[in-house]
């Protein structure tokens, strides 16, 4: 348990700072990449949830400070005019649950209602799928956006490190040419007749050599090295030449790493200046502000020294922003936090299995929707079965139940009479085989309602309105 705290903390054990900076990342544009298994959709995080009317963007960092995942739920509704044309809508998966599911507590059954959608007031129809976006995932788009520039820094490191080992692997083949070559030639000098002809044989064999070490792989690493070269040139920009700052973002990269050290002070709070955090709905140029270049990122330490191509900013402003006892830096170049919602689950699913339903309980933070955890599916009540039933069931579930209720009295009825008349040897004789037999007849139907034909007195997953 302690491991777990440590590797990620809860809500409770987050720093000052830590909130803090999730705090300040609220007034950030925010992009959700939602991945399904066929297809990847954009959500804009600054617009408003339907039913809590609070920012996508502020939802979420509101769930990371609870140290919970957020869950969001896709609901298809068909056009009004085509329905062959399917729109998709994304709200908060607790909400939707609230009026998705409906749990019956006297038969212990929770039942996926027809319900509409609404913004639309049309019937959601198909699965509604289930999208999560994961604590660590949160804390990722946190450091992509905010120590971006401290995670370039550690890549030109590792770069530089490549080229040297490249430049080492470049000039120990090279020597081993060399010898070669003037190890096969010494052989040939030696020979005394057909000296013309084994001075040309040299020349083919020492360039076939040559040929021979310019494998595919040494071209890659050329590249390699050429690219890195050039990328050396900006380095004056990156603001790389302070090797106390460099040395502190050798330690690590990985977003758990960075976030340790912004809680530990060895990161100043980074300050995002006013111009960058203009809200924005345009997709396409929320997209353009993760990819920025290398070259173009500037940074200042401390808020006081800005790149060569940047005037100072003044903090005073951002007085709100300033960690008086860490420092602050200006993050001098276009933010945005991307965050990425994976698929997980079905409302199928949801129905069906006990990890997703204790997986959306962990992940809960609205008491409202206990309700919908009560269930336990490893229980079936025969009874519960066995009641009279709605008129939302259909035939075949109706005709079964009639069938197990059917035993049931007949077998109580012979066993009454084998309790009655069990005096008696010829009654026994006489009752005994019977009631075996019917008895025998229940479990067949039992099992094979419970086990083959369990779908029918499940809770209904509606997959259309005409399921309905």
């Amino acid at each position: 348990m302690e491991d777990i705290q440590e590797q990620l903390p809860a809500a409770d054990l987050l720093s000052e700072r830590r909130k803090k900076l999730y705090k300040s990342a609220i007034s950030v544009n925010a992009l959700i990449t939602i991945k399904s298994p066929n297809s990847h959709e954009k959500l804009n995080a600054n617009e408003s949830e339907t039913f809590t009317l609070e920012e996508y963007r502020k939802i979420i960092l509101d769930f990371r400070m609870q140290d919970k995942d957020l869950i969001l739920a896709r609901v298809s509704t068909p056009d009004p005019y085509r329905q062959d044309l399917l729109y998709n809508y994304f709200y908060i998966a607790s909400e939707v649950n609230k009026v998705l599911f409906k749990y019956e507590s006297s038969r212990r059954l929770l039942h996926r209602m027809k319900v509409r959608n609404p913004l639309n007031n049309m019937y959601i129809i198909g699965q509604v799928q289930y999208f999560r976006i994961t604590k660590e995932e949160i804390d990722k788009a946190i450091v992509d956006c905010f120590f971006r520039d401290i995670i370039l820094r550690s890549a030109m490191k590792e770069d530089k490190k490549m080229m040297a080992k490249c430049n080492q692997t470049f000039d120990h083949e090279n020597t081993l040419e060399k010898n070669s070559i003037s190890a096969f030639s010494a052989v040939f000098r030696t020979m005394t007749s057909e000296t013309s002809l084994v001075s040309d044989q040299t020349t083919v064999s020492a360039s076939n050599k040559s040929t021979k070490l310019e494998h595919p792989r040494d071209k890659m690493l050329r590249k390699k090295l050429k690219r890195l070269k050039e990328q050396n040139s900006h380095e004056t920009v990156l603001d790389i030449e302070d090797d106390t700052a460099t040395n502190e973002y050798e330690s690590g990269t990985s977003p758990q790493e960075i976030l340790k050290m912004f809680d530990e002070g060895l990161l100043d709070f980074p300050v995002i200046p006013e111009k960058y955090l203009n809200r924005t709905d345009d997709l396409e140029e929320m997209e353009n502000m993760n990819r920025t270049q290398p070259g173009e990122v500037l940074t200042t330490n401390n808020g006081q020294k800005a790149s060569q191509s940047n005037k100072t900013e003044k903090l005073d402003k951002y007085s709100d922003h300033k960690d008086v006892e860490y420092g602050t830096r200006c993050v001098d170049f276009p933010v945005m936090l991307n965050y990425t919602a994976e698929f997980f689950a079905t409302d199928d699913d949801f129905l069906l299995r006990n990890d997703i339903r204790d997986y959306f309980k962990k992940n809960s933070v609205d008491p409202s929707e206990n309700f919908l955890f009560e269930l336990d599916r490893t229980e079936n009540d025969l009874f519960a079965i066995l009641e009279t039933p709605s008129s939302s069931e259909n035939e075949e579930a109706l005709g079964w139940k009639r069938m197990l209720t059917f035993h049931i009295s007949l077998m109580l009825v012979l066993v009454g009479v084998v309790v009655l008349l069990g005096l008696n040897p010829i009654a026994v004789l006489i009752t005994l085989p019977l009631a075996l037999f019917v008895f025998i007849s229940f479990l067949c139907s039992l099992v094979y309602v419970l086990c083959v034909r369990r779908s029918s007195f499940d809770s209904l997953a509606v997959r259309s309105v005409d399921n309905m």
